[in-house]
């Protein structure tokens, strides 16, 4: 897997586990789904970062997820 796939990836992941965190909260279940998007995106950030050559830096991720979607939606 690319380091750019996976960090997009990985960032989606974690954002679906803050918006699955707080629907089970407010509904008084586990949040057992939240938790697992968590790790799973941690894990894949985390790929990203040991794989690319180099650094990411805030500023180019824009552009790294604008890169990947062209990529591979368009």
């Amino acid at each position: 897997m690319e380091p750019d796939l996976a960090l997009v990836l990985g960032l989606f992941f974690v954002g679906l586990s803050i918006l699955l965190t707080i629907s089970a909260m407010t509904a008084g279940r586990s949040a057992g789904a939240g938790i697992f998007a968590f790790i799973t995106g941690t894990l894949l950030v985390g790929f990203a970062f040991v794989n690319v050559h180099g650094s990411y830096t805030i500023a180019e991720i824009p552009q790294i997820l604008m890169s990947v979607v062209s990529r591979y939606l368009m």
